[in-house]
């Protein structure tokens, strides 16, 4: 009789259910290239810090190519480089850089692109240091190429253009519909 009770009483008792709040989009997957994805808020920020960040190589200075596209092909150098030590920058050569970096802006301006991007300190040097292997990657593997049998920039680009568009057969991007 106690359990019939109790079971009653529980069948009365009918807990609130609350709706479910609207979905709401945090980033869009725009590419995915190998294992890495590109998002639009990585785009939002290529096209800031591409202004801001100038690359010693010289085929990665003043592109003119669509920031996805500079996306694309640093996901692919990057996957390329992988943790070869011979690529990677060290920790103060990563500080000068995103200090060269900070010192384009007031403190109130950095603050507020980290902020705007979502980024903190070590997401920060950690993209610089991405940047960077890429950078020694094509460098090595190109630019000392091109600086050994004299080239010129314009060699230096042949070759690069030449390289990256066989690495992209390769390695295809696969672009999500929007």
């Amino acid at each position: 009789m106690v359990m019939l009770l109790i079971a009653a009483l529980g069948l009365a008792v009918e807990p609130e259910i609350e709706p479910l709040p609207e979905p709401v989009v945090l980033d869009r997957i725009l590419l995915v290239v190998g294992e890495r994805i590109i998002t639009l808020s990585d785009l939002q920020l290529e096209m800031v810090l591409s202004q801001r960040d100038q690359s010693p190589v010289p085929v990665l200075q003043d592109r003119q190519q669509e920031p996805l596209q500079v996306l694309a092909e640093r996901a692919i150098i990057r996957g390329l480089a992988g943790e070869m030590e011979i690529y990677q920058p060290s920790t103060r050569e990563v500080l000068a850089r995103l200090n060269a970096l900070k010192a384009q802006w007031t403190t109130e301006e950095y603050n507020d692109f980290t902020q705007h991007h979502g980024l903190d300190e070590t997401q920060l040097s950690s993209l610089m240091y991405t940047r960077m292997v890429v950078e020694r990657y094509i460098h090595r593997n190109i630019g000392r190429v091109i600086e050994s049998t004299g080239g010129s920039e314009a060699a230096y680009q042949q070759r690069y253009d030449t390289w990256i568009a066989a690495e992209f057969e390769r390695n295809p991007p696969r672009y999500v519909e929007r």
